[in-house]
């Protein structure tokens, strides 16, 4: 599964991408969401929650650009993992103008066993039960 979300706006201009992908198996998953706050006081979210098992893997690249003067965005992205899943997440944030205000925030949560080793990268680890992934994707009953 791929999705590329590209977005910009002008003045005053307001995005809100969410994105939620639960893969198993070998499914392979690669997002890539950008916002371009381009106009004065546009405003930007972009957010990933991805749940993956077995030995399925994810890609998820989120890019929020502030080049304008008040333009507010934040990019953040939430990753369960479980088995021998693998689950990549980069926030890109780029300020180009110094009255543009744009964050970030990323979580990987390893859904194993209590003494799993944590995954690289930075985020919170802590164990989550089958029941929380599929709460968190909030499937339509095809889990």
């Amino acid at each position: 599964m791929r999705w590329l979300y590209p977005c910009r706006g002008a003045h005053s201009f307001q995005a809100e991408l969410v994105t939620k992908a639960y893969g198993y198996g070998d499914d392979v998953i690669e997002i890539k969401e950008t916002i371009r706050l381009n106009g004065e006081g546009a405003r930007g979210l972009a957010r990933a929650r991805i749940a993956v098992r077995d030995r399925a893997t994810s890609q998820v690249i989120g890019t929020t650009e502030g080049n304008a003067p008040g333009a507010r965005g934040h990019v953040g992205c939430v990753e369960i993992v479980r088995d021998q899943a693998v689950a990549n997440a980069m926030p890109v944030v780029k300020v180009t103008d110094p009255r543009a205000y744009v964050t970030h925030e990323m979580t990987n949560r390893l859904a194993s066993t209590p003494f799993a080793e944590p995954p690289t990268g930075t985020g919170q680890i802590c164990t989550a039960p089958q029941a929380m992934m599929e709460a968190l994707l909030q499937r339509d009953g095809s889990a």
